[in-house]
């Protein structure tokens, strides 16, 4: 049988919240990724990755490196759920 267990990462969610105008909840949920740090929140919420470099100069070979304009691959089994 395998021992589960719930790791209970702690901050001011509240405080978190209010200086970012996002709901505790989601401060909980950008805790529990292991963004830590007023700079690494800014970061991940403006669609960044904590930790890794800046995404300028890797753009796709279209151009469009936020990928807004890209259709998803056509995959006939796909049923939408």
């Amino acid at each position: 049988m395998q021992k589960w267990m719930v790791a209970a990462k702690k901050a001011d969610f509240k405080a978190i919240g209010e200086k970012f105008q996002i709901d505790q909840v989601v401060a909980r949920i950008i805790r529990n990724r292991d963004v830590v740090g007023e700079e690494n929140i800014r970061i991940f919420l403006e669609g960044g990755s904590p930790g890794c470099p800046s995404d300028e100069g890797h753009e796709e070979a279209d151009g469009d490196a936020g990928g807004e304009n890209q259709k998803p691959p056509e995959n006939p089994d796909h049923r939408g759920l």
